[in-house]
């Protein structure tokens, strides 16, 4: 048996027309939907973004400190190996 040839109706995409109007459309109509986005976004509160931004300062600062104090001790580790 041979497989179907009958299928659906073809799509196809519509060819839009090389040049620079194709290009500035495309990139017009790309703007609009980006500030259509930006308007569902909900942006977080002040509290919130001083809040988050405190905890992530908090943050890098104990893993400096700890990095830190393992770096010193891996030096003196090294210097006491090789003397």
């Amino acid at each position: 048996m041979q497989p179907s040839s009958v299928s659906g109706p073809r799509l196809e995409k519509p060819v839009g027309q090389p040049g620079l109007g194709n290009f500035f459309t495309r990139t017009v109509e790309f703007f609009r939907e980006v500030k259509v986005e930006l308007k569902k976004v909900v942006w977080p509160t002040r509290k919130q973004t001083t809040g988050t931004t405190v905890v992530v300062i908090i943050f890098v600062f104990i893993v400096a400190v700890f990095l830190g104090v393992f770096d010193y001790s891996l030096s003196k580790l090294v210097q006491v190996v090789l003397t």
